[in-house]
């Protein structure tokens, strides 16, 4: 007679994978074999883009930071250019105020606030201020005169 067949043993469900971890052909991702990592296109695609949307955001955080950065330094050198510049105007105008303070006739009558306490101070420091504009009328005129 012929030899009996043995059919195929069923196990139970519980031994179905139990082959040793290195042997084994399937990882721990949802019992997919490993080569499905290594061979998907689109699973390669996936860990490219995102490490390239990582590389480009650490990329871009680091430029943004440097620009960042060189506007506050231009902010603060712009701010100390202009205190220095109006500083340098202040003081160009104080020269030049006593300066001309300095090279005016005595007899021109200045004005100081509360100096004038009476009516007949004021009409006399008008009538000052009105003989000192004639007067520059005068050599203005004899200054375009000479220039023509």
């Amino acid at each position: 007679m012929h030899a009996p067949t043995h059919a195929p043993t069923k196990r139970p469900p519980h031994q179905l994978h139990t082959e040793k971890p290195e042997t084994a052909s399937y990882n721990r991702n949802g019992g997919l074999p490993k080569h499905f990592f290594m061979d998907n296109p689109l699973v390669n695609a996936f860990f490219i883009g995102r490490a390239l949307a990582e590389t480009i955001a650490k990329q871009t955080e680091s430029a943004l930071s440097d620009a960042l950065s060189e506007l506050g330094k231009f902010d603060a050198e712009q701010r100390e250019r202009l205190r220095q510049f109006t500083e340098e105007v202040l003081e160009k105008a104080r020269q030049e105020r006593e300066a001309s303070m300095q090279a005016q006739p005595a007899a021109t009558a200045t004005y100081a606030p509360g100096a004038a306490t009476t009516d007949q101070d004021l009409q006399t420091l008008i009538d000052d201020l009105r003989a000192e504009i004639a007067e520059l009328r005068t050599e203005l005129q004899r200054y375009r005169s000479r220039t023509l």
